[in-house]
């Protein structure tokens, strides 16, 4: 699964991975917050501490291997494994993309 996000960590584009797992269209996402749809943490737990994505993006460096989990339509959540790289333009950040790869519940 793949989203554009702006540096507010708002959705501004998604590929069709996203539709087909979670049941949303492009234009229920699109200016919607990625943590609307999108928990950090694992095992059932949120991430403690700071907002690792912003401190990340502020940063302008990586966030890679998290654990998290994708909730679609009818608030069923999939684990996934997250990723975000920063996109900049010339030496300013100016959002992100954000890599989900689903996992096998339980792993």
């Amino acid at each position: 699964l793949v989203f554009v996000l702006t540096k507010a960590q708002n959705i501004s584009r998604i590929n069709p991975a996203v539709t087909h797992l979670t049941g949303f269209e492009t234009k229920e996402l699109v200016n919607r917050p990625l943590q609307s749809l999108v928990r950090l943490g694992g095992a059932g737990r949120p991430a403690v501490g700071a907002d690792p994505l912003a401190q990340a993006l502020r940063e302008g460096r990586e966030y890679r291997e998290a654990d998290a989990f994708v909730k679609d339509r009818a608030g069923a959540e999939t684990p996934v494994s997250f990723m975000l790289f920063p996109l900049r333009d010339r030496d300013r950040v100016v959002g992100g993309v954000v890599i989900l790869r689903t996992r096998e519940k339980g792993v």
